[in-house]
């Protein structure tokens, strides 16, 4: 994301080739990703993804206490953060891991029988030691995003990807289920850790202390507002996946898990690699002047014209989509993968919305929409799954809809008002959508290709078609893309 102000054009070099570095990286394990995919698809059955998806829920609400917001203080600081609060961040990281990753392990013996299932529990112990490299590298990472250096972040996405891919395949193969699953995020978590914690000549090593309490309490504002904000959808997510599985059965899990993923090829694809990089653009971008109302635009200007096509093609093409990537035994997937699909049109207003709000320092009003949207998505989500898979994903798309218009109202309010840029930006969008999807409708409904033959020939048009509709339009994220492709040739002359 660009902005525009006095000095912004090396700002904007900077943000350009962060994404630059992280859409290499995303782009590399890309291929890699997609392969896993299918084949895990192919080596394990809806009920072995239905207990990962559960245990990987439990790991994620683990996650998130450990975090508790430590990398996203470092990074939205006004100033650079001293050695001594990096190292009680670090120790502070730790504490919560090691008893997160206690949890993991003891829960099975701690709940009643039953509660948690004997693939779920065996999932759990690799995700348990999972858990324990997250603080390893905080402190690293965080400094890197806060300076815009994404080298190595980059080098660490693919290096885990490689990783994750290569053992849940293996693990797979002779044998194992859903521990398959765990293993391959260990090894990618250890991959990441191996990466960042080679010496970096532009960071100093952290000395060797024990935390202070003064850090601790200046820590502990921040990271229990953003730990309570990440927290919720986490603990909502295992209340809802624990509820399907109880209601629906651990197959019906594993299929939404797995209609999930597909939903989320444009998150795989493009999001991922962007995430790490809007926090510290925001922040920068505040730092040097630019207003609230230029960077909502901003981002709406670059999110809309992706995320629409993007998402609406997932959903109109879900049947080859589902039958190429997970096989004929996943058709139950295609309807879910729609619905979802279709409530991704709301992630404009709902994408980088906390690294927005963290940014402005609003963590409080993002967490009263966080509340609000939890509410509804576990009343409308249990509803729902009392009566099949189908509703259960329409009542995550009406949450989520809800959220948004609870975000858009909070965010416009703030600075006067839904503008008549803001207007004409969502029109051109939608223009944009429009002819991006026309050349995709008409393969689906004048051929009967084989699915293989239909994605290519409907994504074809597709691909030529939405630069010409950005150029149409004048959207400014082509002159992105531009710069990105420049930065990018640039780079691959100099390693040449």
């Amino acid at each position: 994301m660009t902005t525009t102000s006095g000095d912004g054009s090396s700002a904007s070099r900077g943000i350009h080739g962060a994404i630059t570095s992280m859409l290499a990286s995303h782009a590399a394990g890309l291929a890699l990703v997609i392969v896993g995919f299918t084949v895990m698809s192919r080596l394990l059955d809806p009920s072995d993804f239905g207990a990962f998806a559960v245990a990987l829920a439990i790991y994620s609400v683990m996650q998130a206490v450990a975090a508790f917001g430590l990398g996203q203080y470092i990074v939205q600081a006004k100033s650079d953060t001293d050695l001594g609060l990096l190292v009680s961040i670090t120790w502070m990281s730790m504490s919560f891991a090691a008893i997160g990753a206690v949890l993991c392990l003891g829960l099975p013996v701690i709940l009643p029988a039953g509660w948690i299932s004997a693939p779920v529990a065996a999932a759990l112990a690799p995700l348990a030691l999972a858990l324990i490299l997250e603080p390893v590298i905080l402190s690293r990472q965080a400094r890197l995003e806060r300076g815009m250096a994404f080298r190595r972040p980059a080098i660490a996405n693919v290096s885990a990807t490689i990783a994750d891919v290569t053992f849940a395949i293996i693990m797979a193969l002779v044998g194992f289920s859903a521990i398959a699953l765990s293993v391959g995020l260990l090894a990618g978590n250890a991959a990441r850790a191996v990466i960042f914690l080679w010496p970096h000549p532009g960071l100093k090593t952290l000395p060797r202390t024990l935390p202070r309490i003064r850090h601790l309490r200046a820590m502990g504002r921040f990271g229990s507002v953003f730990t309570l904000i990440s927290l919720l959808p986490k603990v909502a997510d295992l209340v809802l996946l624990s509820g399907l599985t109880a209601l629906a059965g651990a197959g019906a899990t594993g299929v939404f898990n797995r209609a999930q993923k597909v939903r989320d090829l444009l998150d795989k694809t493009l999001f991922d690699a962007l995430t790490p990089v809007m926090l510290p653009s925001i922040s920068a971008a505040l730092r040097d002047g630019v207003s609230r109302d230029q960077i909502l635009l901003a981002k709406l200007d670059r999110l809309a014209p992706i995320t629409w096509p993007g998402f609406a093609m997932i959903a109109l093409l879900a049947d080859p989509l589902v039958r190429v990537l997970m096989g004929e035994a996943w058709e139950a997937a295609i309807p879910a993968v729609q619905i979802l699909a279709i409530g991704g049109l709301a992630s404009p207003f709902l994408k980088m919305a906390l690294k927005y709000f963290t940014a402005i320092g609003q963590l409080n009003a993002y967490l009263r929409i966080q509340l609000v949207h939890i509410g509804a998505r576990i009343v409308l989500g249990v509803a729902g799954a009392m009566h099949s898979l189908e509703m259960f994903c329409l009542a995550l798309v009406a949450s989520n809809v809800i959220k948004a218009a609870m975000t858009v109202v909070v965010q416009y309010r703030d600075i006067g008002g839904f503008g008549r840029s803001h207007l004409s930006s969502a029109g051109r969008s939608v223009f944009v959508t429009f002819l991006t999807l026309l050349g995709p409708a008409i393969v689906i409904q004048t051929t009967d290709l084989p699915p293989v033959l239909t994605l290519i020939a409907a994504s074809g048009p597709a691909l030529l078609v939405w630069p010409m509709a950005l150029w149409l339009t004048r959207n400014p994220l082509l002159s992105d893309i531009v710069a990105i492709a420049t930065i990018a040739r640039r780079r691959r002359v100099r390693t040449a």
